[in-house]
């Protein structure tokens, strides 16, 4: 059993990365953007723990990518 708590805690500890860029990026957005990145977030955190991307690297990347293309989505549309 403590094998497993100990997998737990390293597994919540290293997608702590994700979160602390989302709060860096979700800073002076509206509350769509904030929204959009919690949900991007939660995407990409399951993704970075199930194991699809090998490094942080590749998570932040992927995850600042789905960013940028929500906020160019929610742009457009505000000024349709």
């Amino acid at each position: 059993m403590e094998f497993w708590a100990d997998r737990e805690q390293t597994r919540c500890m290293t997608s702590e990365f994700l979160n602390q860029l989302a709060g860096q990026l979700r800073k002076g957005k509206s509350a769509a953007c904030g929204r959009s990145i919690q949900q991007i977030l939660t995407l990409v955190v399951t993704r970075f723990e199930a194991g699809k991307y090998p490094s942080q690297v590749e998570a932040e990347s992927e995850f600042r990518r789905l960013v940028n293309e929500a906020f160019l989505r929610i742009a457009s549309s505000a000024s349709a």
